[in-house]
């Protein structure tokens, strides 16, 4: 298209240096290298504009999808799979109940829900990897889902809406006996009871 419209420019430029009264063909050439310079100039004008209006209805049809997406979902605001609520689980590492940076957003979000809610009330199940007498893994689940509770009961939450409970090595995620499997193991699953 560019070229096109370049070809069509110069020969009408090439017509208009060519009726020139004066009769002097010298000064024909630097007319034309004038009249190539300006449609240069102007044939990246228009690029630019079109390039920078595509960019901005671009953006905004982007953002009309994004409001209408985030709009349509119409569901329990726990099943949403935008949002942070959907995440049921954190994760511990071995022989640890401290709470892990990552694991807070998560925290965070499910302390506000139950904050407006009330009426919600949530089980915290303690678990642990099967490495370990069961009693020591009893209570390491406890750790880990007091420590839960600890941490959301100081953002706000009602200590009645939180029920921890522990089974230790007794349920597992994955069944194997390596780290992927054990990593997997060692949790707090956030249980909603009412919601």
């Amino acid at each position: 298209m560019k070229h096109v419209l370049l070809g069509l420019l110069l020969v009408g430029a090439g017509s208009m240096v060519g009726c020139s009264s004066t009769g002097d063909t010298s000064d024909t050439d630097g007319g034309e290298e004038v009249a190539l310079k300006t449609v240069d100039e102007t044939l990246e004008k228009q690029d630019d504009a079109a390039t920078s209006g595509a960019s901005q209805a671009g953006a905004a049809t982007s953002e009309k999808l994004d409001s209408t997406t985030k709009a349509a979902y119409a569901g329990h605001p726990l099943d949403n799979p935008d949002s942070p609520l959907i995440r049921k689980v954190v994760y511990f590492d071995f022989d640890q109940s401290s709470l892990k940076e990552e694991d807070k957003v998560t925290l965070n979000a499910h302390a506000s829900y139950l904050i407006n809610n009330p009426a919600a009330t949530m089980r915290l199940a303690g678990h642990a990897d099967e490495r370990g007498t069961r009693e020591y893994n009893v209570a390491l689940g406890e750790r880990r889902g007091n420590a839960v509770q600890r941490y959301m009961t100081l953002k706000g939450v009602s200590s009645s809406q939180l029920n921890v409970v522990s089974y230790g090595e007794e349920r597992p995620a994955q069944n194997g006996h390596d780290e992927s499997s054990w990593s997997m193991n060692r949790r707090v699953e956030l249980g909603y009871l009412k919601r």
